[in-house]
């Protein structure tokens, strides 16, 4: 599953939509057209390549906006969230009856009625985990569709849901919830510097309501513009409505966005380098930037020189990411498969300030025995800014050598430890 935890709230500056105002006025034949893409029911997280998780706690307490519960219920804990117009959005509940303390059955009142009179339950499709201890961890999945209450008239649209284990041994925050993210959005074409170039517009914080989202940062929604037409989502082409991109060498931005996601594109402004979301080109064959840093327990680490005649995976991630937890246990498996025949993993926390003791006790009860870069500076952190990271988790195969990438981002799961053997069995070549 291609899941990422994004900074796409954390680094929206109002500088920049002020620029690019004044941008637009600047060059106002520029900035004219208006776009209204395609509603596309399911399918855009894997079009985007990730997604924006989003929580919703549990509590054992039915609440009065849920009028009828599901019936035969064993063991529920109650949630919901809210979906469409800010003016009056649709209230969705969802209900986990947990029996014998393990997810068995999972509700969502698709169509916000606040009664579950014609939802089935909907299974949870498990996907195991275990740690070279022995212990194994469980991650369930699942999907619904909900009906969001747009002006125009209602919408389908598709999310996907997933849950940790809450027989586990995470915190509350993350046990006590389910979590979720859009699979819905707009998609089309636009047209920019005289090319017709693919674009998709996601509502990632699933508001419902486009323009609603954009007033708060950390509700912006995201637009992917295809800017090499190469039909994947390389660094720089998704951003925030709020932030530019670029296209063709010039500065762009989403203007005039409406409830339902109609707007306009205008000229912009290049964003100052810290907001800047393309950072160097971490494809294959390019040199991953060299650093000077310090590791979590204090002593320094030069990358890649101290890493000669090795293969390295660079592993940006944090203890707070959900996505990194759950994949953690495939990169322990890597490292007790690969360790003695070359592999070394160089950790990159971004874990916020004071975390130190936390990354130590999770690193050892995770059976994570290589060094980790932290310098408690959370989407700031020095090493991350300087590689343009913009979702975690993010690993970058390196040959310590030449310093050349061998492998890009796309190596989690199952496409990890085959990246890992080639790269080692080119390495002897």
């Amino acid at each position: 599953m291609n899941c990422k935890c994004s900074l796409v709230a954390e680094r929206i500056s109002a500088s920049i939509v002020l620029l690019a105002g004044l941008a637009a006025l600047a060059w106002p034949s520029l900035a004219q057209e208006n776009f209204k893409l395609q509603w596309l029911e399911s399918g855009v997280s894997e079009k985007v390549g990730g997604y924006r998780p989003l929580r919703v706690g549990l509590t054992n307490a039915q609440p009065a906006t849920l009028k009828q519960a599901p019936n035969a219920l064993a063991a529920p804990r109650y949630g919901s969230f809210q979906i469409g117009p800010k003016t009056a959005p649709a209230t969705i509940h969802i209900v986990v009856d947990d029996p014998d303390g393990k997810p068995g059955q999972f509700f969502v009142d698709g169509n916000g009625d606040g009664a579950f009179t014609g939802e089935a339950g909907l299974t949870w499709t498990e996907r195991r985990f275990k740690s070279p201890d022995g212990k194994e961890s469980v991650t369930y999945f699942s999907d619904a569709t909900v009906t969001i209450p747009l002006a125009s008239g209602p919408r389908r649209a598709h999310l996907k849901f997933y849950r940790f284990d809450p027989q586990g041994d995470r915190p509350p925050i993350i046990k006590d919830a389910v979590f979720y993210y859009a699979d819905y959005g707009l998609t089309g074409e636009v047209r920019i510097a005289d090319k017709t170039l693919s674009a998709v517009l996601i509502d990632s914080a699933c508001a419902g309501d486009f323009r609603a989202a954009a007033e708060s940062p950390a509700g912006a929604p995201s637009i992917w513009v295809d800017a090499n037409s190469n039909g994947r989502t390389d660094r720089g082409e998704y951003v925030p409505v709020t932030r530019p991109f670029e296209v063709e060498g010039k500065w762009w931005i989403v203007t005039n966005l409406t409830a339902e996601g109609a707007f306009q594109i205008a000229a912009s402004t290049k964003p100052p380098e810290s907001q800047r979301p393309a950072g160097p080109d971490l494809s294959p064959g390019q040199k991953a930037p060299a650093f000077a840093a310090k590791l979590a327990n204090g002593k320094p680490v030069k990358f890649p020189d101290d890493y000669k005649g090795k293969v390295v995976l660079l592993d940006f991630w944090a203890t707070w990411c959900g996505p990194c937890v759950v994949e953690i246990p495939n990169v322990v498996k890597a490292y007790e498969q690969f360790h003695e025949k070359g592999l070394e993993i160089l950790g990159i926390s971004l874990d916020r300030a004071g975390a130190e003791q936390k990354l130590a006790d999770f690193t050892r009860e995770k059976n994570m025995p290589w060094p980790q870069v932290f310098d408690g500076k959370f989407w700031q952190a020095e090493v991350a800014v300087r590689y343009g990271i913009q979702s975690i988790p993010h690993m970058l195969l390196v040959d310590g050598d030449t310093g050349a990438i061998i492998a890009d981002k796309d190596i989690r799961g199952t496409k990890l430890a085959p990246a890992i053997e080639k790269a080692l069995a080119g390495k002897k070549k």
